[in-house]
């Protein structure tokens, strides 16, 4: 049972290709009707008829969120003692309850008073074939200011040199061909949004922030830095960057947006208004990660000695501030837990519906606003006409994502 209030985050892709296999009864299983059933048209509502799924809509969600009931029950009569109890969980690990005034007080002496800066970045690409730009910015704030945004551009191009045309084809066409087969596009493309992304939020947080505390969007130990996103380079730049975080500014905390720990969230659902949890360390999750990454043999020692190092020095924790919104999970140092909880309830309780660190959703608008899609996309659009080749210009439909 105490395995079940320790799940493990995310693994690296690099794990047996049979065991990423579905088993044959799982999707029925997990959907309630056999592939085979959602396969066949025959079986589908016609388009006209959209409405009439609204009632089978809000019975699967009153069904979905019944069932869920019990299971909140014994996770609070069973498994929230056990959080306590685990030997090799982190020292402060339980269930605390906050008050009012706990949060009161970090409203007055520390958010807006600007005690607490955020940093939130956004990644846009135009992915063409003579050219792919990618524009990541990223944005620090506080309740006080916007205290600064920057951005980078990347330029992607397969044709940088004087070649000879015919061969620079041929080259061009086949390595365009081996890209898309092997993923080697998609990985470079990944590793230019939300590598460098990643690193350059937590660089503006620790090199180009002046508050006590600093608050970031996901994981402090992030899967693109930790894996280096496929390069060894940012590998090596991120553990750098990763160790004087943790070295020289332990007063932070981070808190992830989306389903990121399915498990970790389940056990979150079960707190009542204004408790949280110190649940486990990083130990775990980051073995993970580095056991079935790709390394070469210096970086896959780096990587491993780093997580030695570090890996109980950063914990685990959940929290729900609203009975109207749904619960959080956070990172923070050991030494600083208590008042990191604090610190991410009184942000995301200014909002108790959304019951997410506002200042986080601050700094993305000001991300969204000032490098956003909209504007980007017509830049290189009139970059294109610019260069008199407006027809040139490749807009990728977004309807299939």
């Amino acid at each position: 049972m105490v395995a079940a209030v320790s799940p493990t985050g995310p693994t690296a892709s690099g794990s047996n290709e049979a065991d990423d296999l579905i088993p044959d009864d799982a999707f029925h299983a997990i959907y309630g009707e056999p592939l085979a059933h959602a396969l066949d048209l025959a079986t589908w509502e016609p388009g006209v008829r959209l409405g009439g799924l609204y009632g089978a809509l809000e019975h699967e969600i009153s069904s979905a969120l019944a069932a869920e009931e019990p299971v909140r029950r014994a996770i609070r009569q069973v498994l929230f003692d056990q959080i306590g109890g685990r030997r090799d969980g982190p020292r402060e690990a339980g269930v605390y309850a906050a008050t009012p005034d706990d949060l009161a007080l970090v409203h007055r002496g520390l958010l807006f008073r600007g005690g607490v800066e955020a940093c939130n970045g956004i990644a846009v690409t135009h992915d063409g074939i003579a050219l792919s730009v990618t524009q990541v910015g990223v944005c620090l704030v506080s309740y006080q200011a916007e205290l600064g945004s920057w951005v980078h551009r990347l330029y992607r191009r397969d044709l940088r040199a004087e070649t000879d045309p015919v061969q620079a084809a041929i080259d061009v066409v086949e390595s365009r061909n081996r890209g898309a087969l092997a993923g080697g596009t998609e990985r470079l493309s990944d590793l230019a949004r939300r590598g460098v992304m990643a690193y350059a939020e937590r660089a503006a947080l620790l090199d180009n922030s002046d508050a006590l505390w600093r608050l970031g969007h996901g994981n402090p130990v992030a899967y693109e830095l930790l894996t280096g996103s496929g390069s060894m380079d940012l590998l090596d730049a991120s553990l750098g960057l990763m160790t004087r975080f943790f070295e020289t500014h332990r007063r932070f905390v981070f808190v992830p947006s989306g389903l990121t720990e399915r498990g970790l969230l389940t056990l979150a659902d079960a707190l009542r208004p204004l408790e949280y949890a110190i649940v486990d360390h990083m130990t775990s999750r980051m073995e993970a990660v580095v056991d079935f990454g790709h390394y070469e043999g210096v970086h896959a020692k780096r990587a491993r000695d780093f997580v030695h190092t570090y890996g109980e020095d950063i914990v685990v924790g959940m929290y729900r501030v609203s009975s109207v919104g749904p619960p959080c999970i956070f990172y923070a140092h050991a030494d600083h837990a208590h008042e990191a909880a604090l610190i991410a309830m009184a942000d995301s309780a200014l909002h108790e519906h959304r019951a997410f660190p506002t200042l986080l959703e601050l700094a993305d608008a000001v991300c969204r606003a000032t490098f956003g899609a909209g504007d980007f996309t017509e830049s290189v659009r009139q970059a294109y006409a610019g260069a008199g080749q407006p027809n040139a210009f490749q807009e990728e439909h977004g309807s299939r994502r």
